[in-house]
């Protein structure tokens, strides 16, 4: 796969905050780091104005923030919770005038994330003919980047999928989703490609293991494009229940089967190949289990989306972790998706989430099992297991967290001010105890 990328002899400047060295390096060179629970690292970038620059952030046992500005100091560019310790990121910035920018990189302050670890930096930058490319692409995209709900990127998906049929071996498969799907992403589509970090490998991978599904489903992703009423009735209920809501724009593409919602610093992004399988799709290339189980809905298809992008937007509503959160790991985690899951219940009118029916029957179980964990850094028998637990549902701790947030309203008076309270949780041991959630 051929990118025109153009390694230029512009310096770029490395300075440790805490003043012990300073080097240089140029673009197109990858620079490896050490970095500690308290270290903040800067780069000074001398970028041009019209430059595209690509960044990769290989994160190597450590979760990293990020922060771009600009020759002003004012932040540009911030990045969200990074997937893993052993994450990678990539995304491109369009610089519009000349100057020196800083990048900062920091380690991410989360409860799992370890106290030090390594990254790798890399910036590169866009030759002309690349940028004039992606100007003319993002150009024909003004309009649907202006919408508040976009869905443009299942087009380009589905474009992709087709051309594989003339791909005449891996590169031309790999090329032809780079060209018809990731070159060509919304706004939304590209903070989807960064946070999860999609490829075109990727993409090829999933077509060749699953092609079965992904035609089954292809009728269902279309039906996004008639949901953008409903999306906005989600908004204008939001706003009642909870003044201070900030409607985001919501971005609907196809991913790798690892994203049902998830939530940037500008969108709510829907992986719109999970939140549109149904029982009905066909399921014969998935193992039995708790994630094939997930796939195969069988309710309303547009309560189910609605619900989803309801619970994505309590995230983009909820504080960052704090102090208090980062001494329980276990209930602040449960809690945040848990609070999500019960105040989009209130916004839609009705819950969609299928491990409740098993929640209620095992609550007094459950409770005692999660309780001796309470405060443990190991959330994987609990939260995102969708593809390793067994013999009982997926993701457990949103239906503890559900109940406790659910029990904190239920005996509150003053109902404006449970969901005030719930939105905003920052210690998550004081809402515990405050909500009386104990089952015996």
């Amino acid at each position: 796969m051929k990118m025109l990328i153009f390694t230029c002899t512009a310096i770029l400047f490395m300075v440790n905050v805490k003043g012990q060295h300073s080097r240089k390096t140029t673009y197109g060179a990858p620079i490896v780091e050490n970095i500690g629970k308290t270290d903040t690292l800067r780069y000074l970038l001398n970028f041009r104005h019209g430059g595209i620059y690509q960044f990769t952030i290989r994160q190597q046992g450590l979760g990293v923030y990020y922060q771009l500005d600009g020759p002003s100091g004012k932040p540009l560019l911030k990045s969200d919770m990074p997937e893993d310790v052993e994450d990678t990121e990539r995304f491109e910035f369009d610089a519009s005038s000349s100057g020196s920018y800083t990048l900062m990189i920091t380690r991410f302050k989360h409860p799992e994330n370890p106290p030090s670890g390594k990254f790798t930096l890399q910036v590169d930058s866009l030759g002309p003919q690349e940028i004039a490319r992606r100007r003319t692409i993002r150009k024909a995209l003004r309009k649907e980047n202006n919408k508040m709900v976009s869905t443009r990127d299942i087009d380009h998906f589905w474009t992709a999928f087709d051309r594989l049929k003339k791909c005449k071996n891996y590169a031309d498969s790999c090329l032809a989703f780079q060209e018809e799907y990731l070159d060509k992403a919304t706004n939304g589509f590209r903070d989807f490609i960064r946070i999860r970090n999609l490829t075109a490998e990727k993409y090829v991978a999933m077509a060749s293991r699953y092609p079965k599904f992904l035609s089954s489903i292809r009728s269902k992703t279309y039906l996004v494009k008639q949901w953008q009423e409903n999306v906005k009735r989600v908004f204008e209920r939001f706003a009642k229940l909870y003044p201070a809501f900030k409607p985001t724009k919501v971005c609907f593409a196809i991913g790798i089967l690892n994203t049902g919602g998830t939530v940037s610093n500008r969108f709510v992004l829907i992986g719109t190949e999970l939140a549109a399988s149904t029982a009905y799709a066909d399921l014969s290339e998935f193992s039995p289990g708790a994630f094939k189980d997930k796939l195969a809905y069988r309710d309303d298809l547009t309560d189910r989306i609605v619900s989803l992008i309801a619970h994505e937007c309590v995230h983009t509503q909820q504080p960052a972790i704090g102090l208090p959160a980062d001494q329980c790991p276990l209930l602040a985690q449960s809690l945040r998706e848990g609070a999500a899951d019960f105040i989009g219940e209130l916004v839609v009118g009705k819950s969609f989430t299928g491990n409740h029916t098993y929640g209620d029957a095992n609550e007094k179980t459950l409770w005692q099992k999660f309780r001796k964990q309470l405060c443990s850094g190991k959330t994987e028998d609990w939260l995102y297991n969708a593809t390793t637990i067994k013999d009982r549902p997926a993701d457990l701790g949103y239906y503890i967290g559900y109940r406790i947030a659910k029990t904190y309203y239920t005996q509150a008076k003053d109902k404006q001010q449970a969901v005030s309270a719930i939105m905003g949780i920052t210690d998550p041991q004081d809402f515990l105890t405050k909500s009386g959630y104990d089952p015996k």
